[in-house]
């Protein structure tokens, strides 16, 4: 197991467990019996044996969780991992939210292969929808939704189905791992090796282009307390063109109208309670970009601090700073040479980790307050048995002291936005998601004039 995995297994607690998730609504084909999602959930049953790391459980050894590795589960059962469940009436987006946000908030248990489908029925309009969740140690750097929407077919006429856990992932060989439980610990120490305490001091704070990265720490704020293990989670949803249209109109890119209105909804959030902190709030952002001269390669600093502008009353002036502040990230990423970049997210990945120590996070300075990130989908349509794939959202994890995260992916045309939060701290999360819906109302009132999209 790769020293990052271990790193998931072992920051995991009851109020803060590792996994990703993935909510995805189909739309049932318009002449299909009334057996269909019975049918489909036996073609998906049958469909084929599962394949590494669908069919492989977690082996501890003397060594610890150092010694952690992934083994084929002789006693895989597939009823287990696979869950056919249905909405209760009137079936809407409430109740949906609802059932996701109980499933998400509970632990993967560690005795089996840590993934669960749910096939959900009963979503209204004749819908339906599956929620996938993976622990993160088994999928390692994979990104779940593309791993996902590799299981769709292109066209409505296949029929065949491709069960996730029938696919392996893009960095597994389908293999049982044979390796000794020393080497968890070997490629751990291989791996910080280079990073001594000097190596990590030259590559952080003797570049000038860091500063504002290390400039102090975020606000204090609701979003920073600590939190338990129960979520909450909302979706938005809204066609690309009219984030194009926007950012045409302001020579923006979609990348800074997102950063924009995720920050103009969290402004009338916090405003609504009387909690906004008067400085900005900090999102932690992954930010790629292409390198320098080379424009066939992309590198990708991640975790780029980038404020919000929560603090800037007028719109246009916000949508301004956001702007400048996207703009210096990226510059960042393209001039950082390759040995800082990493130095810079050791320090960053550090700080996030460790707020997860029990006794230790509160005191661990608080570098942000949330966390955004967005995914390249597909542009064309994808089914499964005839049904369309409507809509899929990203169902991120949380880390401890930071309540809530905003994750996006585009899909057809239109992109969808999924939000989660801790449910104590953040008892109206739904409102994140109406708030980002007003917000772009606003702005195109603001630019478009009466060409306003209704």
């Amino acid at each position: 197991m790769s020293p990052q995995n271990l790193v998931w297994l072992k920051m995991e607690t009851n109020d803060t467990p590792m996994h990703l998730g993935v909510l995805a609504t189909f739309k049932i084909p318009a002449k299909a019996d009334k057996d269909y999602l019975s049918d489909l959930a036996t073609s998906l049953r049958e469909a084929g044996e599962a394949v590494a790391p669908w069919n492989q459980r977690l082996s501890f050894s003397g060594e610890g969780i150092l010694g952690s590795r992934f083994l084929k589960d002789d006693h895989f059962s597939l009823d287990h991992h696979f869950r056919h469940s249905a909405l209760p009436q009137p079936g809407g987006e409430k109740e949906l939210g609802i059932l996701v946000s109980r499933l998400h908030s509970n632990p993967i248990v560690r005795d089996g292969p840590l993934w669960e489908l749910h096939l959900i029925e009963g979503i209204a309009g004749r819908r339906y929808a599956f929620y996938l969740k993976v622990h993160h140690a088994l999928i390692g750097d994979v990104n779940l939704l593309e791993t996902f929407m590799a299981s769709l077919s292109t066209t409505a006429r296949q029929r065949d189905v491709r069960p996730i856990w029938t696919l392996p992932l893009p960095s597994k060989q389908g293999e049982e791992d044979e390796a000794s439980a020393s080497d968890g610990i070997d490629q751990f120490k291989s791996a910080i090796k280079p990073y001594t305490f000097d190596a990590l001091k030259n590559s952080v704070f003797q570049l000038p282009a860091l500063s504002a990265q290390f400039s102090k720490n975020a606000p204090r704020s609701t979003l920073n307390r600590k939190i338990n293990g129960q979520r909450r989670f909302s979706t938005f949803h809204i066609e690309l063109a009219r984030i194009q249209t926007l950012a045409d109109a302001t020579q923006s890119d979609r990348k800074q109208i997102l950063i924009y209105l995720c920050g103009t909804a969290l402004r009338r959030f916090f405003k609504e309670y009387n909690s906004l902190p008067d400085e900005s709030l900090i999102a932690m952002a992954p930010v790629s970009v292409s390198a320098l001269g080379d424009t066939e390669s992309v590198r990708v600093l991640k975790l780029l601090r980038l404020p919000l502008a929560t603090n800037v009353g007028d719109p246009l002036s916000r949508l301004e700073v956001v702007k400048a502040s996207l703009s210096k990230a990226r510059q960042v990423a393209r001039t950082l040479p390759t040995p800082l970049s990493d130095g810079y997210n050791i320090v960053q990945s550090l700080n996030m980790f460790s707020k997860q120590l029990m006794g230790v996070g509160r005191f661990v300075p608080k570098g942000f307050n949330l966390t955004i990130s967005s995914t390249d989908g597909c542009d064309s349509a994808l089914f499964l048995k005839g049904a369309r794939l409507e809509t899929i959202y990203p169902v991120n994890h949380l880390m401890q002291f930071n309540a809530l995260s905003i994750d996006c992916v585009n899909y057809g045309g239109a992109l969808n936005v999924g939000v989660v939060g801790a449910h104590d701290t953040l008892p109206h999360l739904q409102r994140i998601a109406v708030y980002l819906g007003t917000a772009l109302n606003e702005l195109e009132e603001l630019v478009l004039g009466n060409e306003v999209v209704s």
